[in-house]
């Protein structure tokens, strides 16, 4: 089992009934039976891996942040979006006692909800583009594809046996579960 906490009610923005917004669609439980359109919205608050590569704190931030500002868009207001998909926002994973721990209950999670879903991960760090992959690729069992867009190639070695918010593609080549043609 997933060991997740709620969404703060404070990101839940409601809208009026004339201008409905993200935030009126989230539901907060899992509907059953499942939809053929489920997209599940699941967060970690941590940034460990951040602070591992000597990076700024904050990261931990992200997904009640994101959260906050995304379910405050307003969305169409025929119902073209809610009418054809359901958004549950599970919430957060708890982070472990260190990013071994941490990255481990992501991957477990992952896995789980891609089986049935489609997935929405708000991170921390980028350290978590790695055990967010690893996951997606036990739960779906098929070959998967990263596109990476940033200024950083986050190949670098881990130091000290640590994975940190610079080496997550590292880890996923040398795993072997991405392949150099799929990055």
């Amino acid at each position: 089992p997933m060991q997740l906490t709620p969404p703060p009610m404070t990101v839940l923005y409601k809208g009026r009934p004339d201008d409905p917004r993200f935030g009126d669609w989230v539901l907060t439980e899992r509907v059953a039976p499942l939809t053929d359109n489920l997209v599940t919205v699941i967060g970690c608050p941590d940034d460990t891996g951040v602070l591992l590569n000597q990076g700024r704190a904050g990261a931990k931030n992200g997904p009640d942040s994101i959260r906050r500002h995304f379910y405050k868009m307003a969305m169409p207001m025929d119902g073209s979006i809610a009418d054809r998909m359901a958004l549950w926002d599970a919430g957060n994973i708890r982070p472990g006692r260190d990013i071994f721990e941490t990255q481990r209950l992501v991957q477990q999670a992952i896995k789980t909800v891609c089986k049935d879903s489609t997935l929405v991960f708000l991170g921390g760090g980028h350290d978590f583009a790695a055990p967010v992959f690893l996951g997606a690729h036990e739960g779906l069992g098929k070959t998967l594809g990263i596109l990476n867009v940033d200024p950083h190639l986050d190949l670098r070695p881990l130091e000290d046996g640590k994975p940190n918010s610079g080496t997550p593609f590292r880890q996923l080549l040398e795993s072997e579960t991405l392949t150099g043609k799929n990055y």
